[in-house]
C-alpha cells in the first residue's frame, strides 16, 4: 500500500537554509495553530497531527527533519488503533 501525508498550512521559507538546527511545535486539531494534517488510508482521509518539526543542519543540499505525529485512525473506523510516530525524512 502507498500513501503519503498531506500538510496544509505551513509556511516554509523560499530558502530552506533558514530552517536548518530550528524546531517548530504545534497543537493538535481544533486548537488554533495547528497544522491540517491527513493521510489517504483505506478509502478514507484520516487525521495526522504534527506536534513538532525538528531540521537538522543543512548538507549537501539536503536539510533532513523530523515530524513527531499522532495519527488518528480511529475517526473513519478503519479498524486500527490510533498511534503516534516519529517520521525522519529530507527536503532537497
Amino acid at each position: 500500500m502507498e500513501t503519503c501525508i498531506r500538510l496544509d498550512s505551513i509556511n516554509i521559507p523560499a530558502d530552506i537554509s533558514a530552517l536548518a538546527g530550528k524546531t517548530f511545535t504545534f497543537p493538535v486539531n481544533p486548537e488554533d495553530g495547528y497544522i491540517d494534517g491527513s493521510v489517504y488510508f483505506f478509502a478514507a482521509h484520516n487525521p495526522v497531527d504534527v506536534t513538532k518539526i525538528t531540521f537538522g543542519e543543512c548538507e549537501n543540499g539536503k536539510l533532513p527533519v523530523t515530524f513527531e505525529t499522532n495519527w488518528v485512525l480511529e475517526f473513519e473506523m478503519t479498524g486500527f488503533e490510533n498511534f503516534n510516530t516519529t517520521v525522519v525524512s529530507s527536503i532537497e
